[in-house]
């Protein structure tokens, strides 16, 4: 007992005998009254029961327990004192043979549970997660419900808010603990400023519903009431679901308010969900997008009014959109213009982000070439909404409220057509007095009445007559002057047949332009139109004949832009028509011929590769054959900018020139100066264009390099020719490496290197041009295959280095010497560079090291070596494109393939070296060039023959690439495989027995060099260009020559 929770019970009574135990003292508070006895107290049999202490009286100083009792204030449970404090876990351990009832074992043996209150020396907080999120807990059976031995945290953050941030704080019987009521109040008091990361709730949405009603199933009965799920927060979800704590698929305006997924359960709450119709706010599909970027999908469309989130304030237009006007819900009310007419007494527009559309302000053409409207002849004094429903109603025809009407506007629509168009000038107006010969074509309302009728003759179907552009379906001109349907037209504007080149009616009869208000709409009195009187200085004919548009005026001139025929031309004929050229020579039945080809265009540069600062030349001719050049031009392009671009004027000065044959035929001869330009290939686009209008466009290229300084192989000793007399070549620093003199490639000796770790030779700085490209080679052997050869560049500025290339590295073994090399361009901070060759766990030997400005590739044997180009859809390419498609996954690079390559990893990448695009791997696999891939069906021994890396048998080759690595956990590089005809698969083929690669990062494209000899046997060569590891590279312009 003098461990119970009693043992210190009634300590302070006074006693007048010596007392054998104090613990005596206690016995008196519950036998007794408290005092000291001279005998048995007369209630000795009948001891104070729990609530003679702890409820009311508190006698003896006993803790007060006002809550977690069964009469409890605030937080009720169904058990008594006995229940829970009789638990085995509640009692000391105690060899009483004759323990008597439960309050006595309780009272003499109940233990002190210190361990389910927090911080006991200062703290004054119960453990409630001990009883209430312990499924296993002894007390689960005393509970008014078994779930609350686990009530989930409030949100998915753990112990956030803790228990007493809404139960208050205290031990587990304390009257400070209380029970909150759910409401509105409760939540917003810790929401409405936001809580550590997350956003204020400034209001329950829209300041009508209760919170639990979206974040509490009404359905949920796991605890005692509905709104104790607020331990474990909801989200209702799109369907009409309840998810704990995940908002991820959380039901939005369109789900609530559309499409009623949410109904049923927020019924089940007493609420009625307001139903609005399916949103358009213009039918258009893509209304949102057309005149701004307002919104592209329905749910983006609520947000643009009514905000993006649910919880917003109305305080702002935003949120409450019955805030712009003055409350009406009728259409009685202004709510169109108070968004799109500025003047709108109730304007809030310009709260909107963006602006809405006006419709008393040009707003030009819509993104899909729909045109403003103007709407000022609408805007009366007396406008209403219901005036906009008159051309707006489409779907919402039987829409008597704003609600159903802003929801459902439609494009325009409604009105007769000559009350519409005769209001408007320019190219949809028209003036019903001046139709002419075109009113009443369907006669059937008197000559000289014209009606909407009359319109839906030629205008036979209106159905999407506010489609952007010209949606109507309107008769053509032939369709009754030629075809004779569906107005059979007078004798004299009767046609049986028509040609005249790629002309059609409007080209003559509507010369100015449809703008200009005419064609059918115009009072013509003659059947000619514009063509009766062209209008240019000097013409008297009284009927058009060819020469009035084809000789003296050519395509530059007004109204009609017919070609000039020439002098030439002109004087070498009689007649445009009969057997020469054009049939019979009407001017409504001419034959086409083949002047209406294009040009032959041809271009030449006076260098394809030069430095930078050089002058190029460029000769381009144009022949039209029986037609004069026009006109030319020509563009610059680098990495597809436009550097350089304007017209061309011919060498003899003037357009219209001829030659020996009679041919239309220019030459231009122009100059490019290079100084200033970057490094790289340069295409020259030129177009000639024939006096009919036909153009043809070619193009050559250039590349410029950028010319530098390079060091002298000799005074730098790269041929290890010099050594010290302690066997240190000259020039050369040995740093963690064993340097010997060793057998040359050429000269007299190499350089060996030996190191157990990545020890190098480092070469003396040289003087370098910044911003010039240069290539840096080696030779090196290494005859066993463990560790590896490298080498790199290191930049320096003064004495401080400014980068280290990565190294690029063979491992295997050689059986000669190979070419190591890299390429790069010099920084533009650079005065210096020096050469590290490196061995790594190995010997290898060095010789020859080259140092030059990045020469030109002339001949290459890859085919696609820039990636930029896919199967074309002539012979054989589209055989092979066919192939390719059934192969996965596809990708659109002519003559390489991926293989091993995760269907993830795959990267077809726009950036690049050179060109438009590069090829890259994620992860591991490789790309190569072509072989007899059995992957391509029987098509794979053409595959080999047409795009295969043809080598003879013993030849040496270069080969180089560009890499880039952003992210490099393995290794990426280079090997070759050598085949003969005979070796088909994967698998077939002799692989070389070294590699290239790097093995870290690059901080931009780096240039790769290497070489090879095909055996004997081999007859060519296949390239892997491989990545292992967690990488990602690309590779770019791979040359072999």
């Amino acid at each position: 007992m003098k461990q119970s929770i009693h043992a210190n019970l009634n300590s302070n009574a006074a006693n007048t005998t010596k007392l054998t135990d104090t613990i005596d003292k206690a016995c008196w508070a519950c036998h007794g009254d408290g005092t000291e006895p001279t005998e048995h107290p007369a209630s000795y049999k009948n001891p104070k029961k729990c609530e003679d202490c702890h409820t009311g009286t508190t006698q003896f100083s006993a803790p007060l327990v006002a809550e977690h009792y069964y009469a409890g204030e605030d937080l009720v449970v169904q058990a008594t004192c006995q229940d829970c404090h009789s638990k085995g876990e509640m009692l000391n351990a105690n060899s009483d043979p004759d323990a008597g009832s439960v309050n006595a074992t309780i009272s003499h043996y109940g233990k002190k549970r210190t361990d389910l209150v927090l911080n006991i020396n200062g703290d004054v907080l119960t453990d409630c997660y001990y009883c209430h999120q312990n499924t296993t807990t002894t007390f689960k059976n005393v509970m008014r419900n078994p779930n609350h031995s686990y009530m989930y945290d409030h949100t998915d953050s753990p112990n956030s808010p803790k228990c007493w941030n809404c139960h208050s704080a205290g031990r587990i019987h304390d009257q400070t603990h209380v029970k909150p009521q759910i409401s509105n109040g409760l939540c917003l008091g810790c929401h409405q400023s936001g809580i550590g990361s997350a956003k204020p709730i400034p209001t329950a949405h829209n300041s009508t519903m209760n919170c639990y009603s979206c974040h509490m199933d009404p359905k949920d009965e796991t605890y005692d009431t509905v709104t104790a799920q607020i331990h474990g927060i909801k989200f209702i979800s799109s369907d009409g679901t309840y998810t704990m704590w995940d908002k991820t698929n959380a039901a939005n305006c369109v789900d609530c308010h559309e499409n009623q997924n949410t109904s049923a359960s927020l019924t089940a709450w007493g609420y009625t969900i307001p139903a609005i119709p399916k949103l358009n706010h213009s039918n258009d599909p893509i209304a949102g997008q057309k005149w701004g970027t307002y919104w592209t999908s329905d749910i983006e469309a609520c947000y643009y009014c009514h905000q993006s989130g649910i919880h917003k304030d109305r305080t702002g237009l935003l949120g409450n959109v019955t805030l712009i006007a003055d409350g009406a819900k009728d259409l009685s009310g202004t709510w169109c213009a108070n968004c799109h007419y500025q003047s709108s007494p109730d304007y809030k527009g310009n709260q909107l982000n963006p602006v809405p559309p006006r419709i008393d302000v040009d707003e030009g053409t819509a993104n899909d070439g729909t045109t403003w409207v103007d709407h000022s002849g609408f805007l009366s004094s007396s406008f209403t909404d219901s005036v906009c429903k008159q051309c707006h109603g489409g779907v919402a025809q039987s829409a008597t409220t704003l609600k159903d009407f802003v929801h459902a506007v439609s494009e325009g629509t409604g009105g007769g057509c000559i009350a519409c168009h005769e209001s408007y000038t320019g190219s949809i107006g028209i003036n019903v007095s001046s139709y002419g010969r075109h009113v009443n074509v369907n006669t059937t309302d008197g000559t000289g009445n014209l009606t909407d009728a009359d319109c839906t003759t030629c205008h036979y179907d209106t159905s999407k007559m506010f489609d952007p552009g010209w949606s109507v379906a309107t008769y053509s001109c032939q369709d009754c002057h030629l075809n004779g349907t569906p107005v059979n037209v007078p004798s004299d504007v009767r046609l049986t047949t028509f040609q005249h080149g790629n002309n059609d009616c409007k080209s003559c009869h509507v010369a100015g332009g449809y703008a200009e208000g005419r064609y059918y709409h115009w009072n013509y009195s003659t059947p000619y139109g514009a063509v009766k009187e062209p209008g240019w200085p000097g013409w008297t004919g009284t009927f058009v004949k060819c020469s009035d548009c084809h000789y003296t005026h050519s395509k530059r001139d007004e109204p009609f832009h017919a070609p000039g025929i020439g002098t030439y031309m002109a004087t070498m004929y009689t007649s445009c028509g009969g057997g020469n050229c054009h049939g019979n020579g009407q001017i409504h039945d001419t034959v086409t011929v083949p002047y209406l080809s294009p040009p032959i265009v041809t271009v030449s540069a006076s260098k394809s590769y030069a430095y930078v600062g050089d002058t190029i030349t460029i000769t381009a001719e144009v022949i039209g054959y029986n037609v004069q050049i026009y006109n030319a031009t020509y563009r610059l392009v680098h990495n597809g900018v436009v550097v350089e671009q304007g017209q061309l004027t011919p060498d003899d000065g003037r357009f219209g020139g001829v030659d020996s044959r009679g041919f239309g035929y220019e030459k231009f001869t122009f100059s490019i100066d290079t100084t200033g330009f970057e490094p790289g290939e340069y295409r020259i686009y030129v177009t000639g264009e024939k006096d009919t209008g036909k153009s043809a466009t070619t193009f050559t290229t250039f590349t410029l390099s950028k010319g530098g300084v390079v060091p002298s192989p000799t005074a730098y000793n790269f041929g290890f020719e010099s050594w010290t007399v302690s066997s240190t070549p000259v020039s050369w620093t040995n740093v963690s490496a064993a340097v010997t003199q060793s057998a040359p490639k050429s000269g007299s000796a190499s350089a060996g290197l030996a190191s157990a770790t990545a020890g190098y030779l480092e070469s003396a700085r040289f003087q370098v041009t910044p911003g010039a490209s240069y290539q840096v080679t080696v030779y090196v052997k290494k005859p066993a295959d463990g560790g590896y050869a490298g080498i790199s560049l290191v930049q320096w500025n003064g004495n401080t280095v400014i980068s280290e290339t990565p190294v690029v590295k063979l491992e295997g073994h050689t059986s000669d010497w190979v070419l190591l090399g890299v390429e790069i361009t010099a920084s533009s901070s650079a005065t210096n560079f020096s050469i590290r060759l490196y061995a790594s766990n190995t010997t290898a030997y060095f010789d020859d090291v080259s140092v030059i400005i990045t020469p030109p590739v002339t001949t290459n044997y890859v085919v696609n070596g820039g990636f930029d180009s896919d199967w074309g859809t002539g012979r054989p390419d589209r055989y092979f494109r066919s192939a390719e498609y059934k192969q996965k996954p596809y990708e659109p690079i002519k003559a390489w393939e991926p293989k091993g390559i995760a269907s993830n990893g795959l990267d077809v990448n726009t950036t690049v070296a050179i060109g438009k695009r590069s090829a890259g791997i994620y992860g591991s696999g490789y790309w190569t060039t072509p072989y007899a891939d059995t992957s391509f069906g029987t098509l794979y021994r053409y595959y080999q023959q047409y795009y295969a890396i043809n080598l003879a048998e013993g030849k040496t080759f270069t080969a180089q690439f560009k890499i880039y690595s952003d992210s490099m956990n393995g290794r990426a590089g280079i090997q070759f495989v050598y085949r003969s005809y005979k070796d088909v698969g994967d698998n077939a083929g002799t692989p070389e027995t070294y590699r290239v690669y790097v093995d870290s990062v690059t901080s931009g494209w780096l240039g790769v060099i290497t070489s090879g000899k095909m055996p004997a046997g081999k007859q060519y060569l296949q390239i892997k260009l491989f990545s292992e590891g967690a990488n990602h590279v690309l590779f770019d312009e791979v040359a072999v020559y």
